[in-house]
């Protein structure tokens, strides 16, 4: 309980010194289950907001910046005694489901680098897509998902959603690790 109990005050340190509201308890015990630190950016004027229940792809929370221009959404899933996951079949997955079905539409993926892996992630798998999302998920041009995969904790997807490039969107994909 000891380290539950470091994790929520990490997380709240950063909170208020923004003057955000506290992350949701059911979204606080998903990270604890998996292990995993939220990195919240303390520039850009990020505001939180609770998940959205949507039929193709729910999202546990999210955080929007109006002068970055740019959304990111967070879900976890924690792996259970019975989930047999695979992480890249679930992540590829999870991009085909998003991405528009726009005859012009490209989708691309790249695995993360063992130095991402290891020393930014802490994890076991990664992968970083980019795509443009269907409208039912977001009205920005551009989506940036990262799936990173821990064995015995779960999968993390963190969606990075934009209408212009730029270099800030690169260092947000840097939101969440594992513990």
């Amino acid at each position: 309980m000891g380290q539950s109990k470091l994790i929520l005050l990490l997380l709240a340190i950063p909170l208020g010194m923004t003057a955000q509201k506290p992350l949701p308890p059911e979204f606080l015990n998903r990270l604890m289950e998996v292990g995993a630190e939220m990195l919240i950016p303390l520039d850009g004027g990020y505001k939180g907001e609770e998940g959205e229940k949507n039929p193709y792809c729910s999202w546990d929370y999210a955080l929007r910046s109006r002068p970055e221009r740019l959304e990111i959404r967070y879900v976890v899933r924690p792996d259970t005694a019975d989930s047999r996951r695979s992480p890249a079949i679930d992540a590829h997955r999870m991009a085909l489901n998003l991405c528009s079905n726009d005859e012009d539409a490209v989708m691309t993926a790249r695995n993360l680098t063992e130095e991402e892996l290891y020393d930014l992630y802490n994890a076991d798998w990664g992968r970083v897509y980019n795509f443009p999302p269907k409208l039912f998920f977001s009205a920005s041009r551009y989506c940036q998902m990262l799936a990173m995969y821990k064995a015995g904790r779960g999968l993390i997807f963190v969606f990075l959603l934009f209408d212009e490039p730029t270099p800030e969107i690169e260092h947000r994909l840097y939101a969440m690790r594992f513990l």
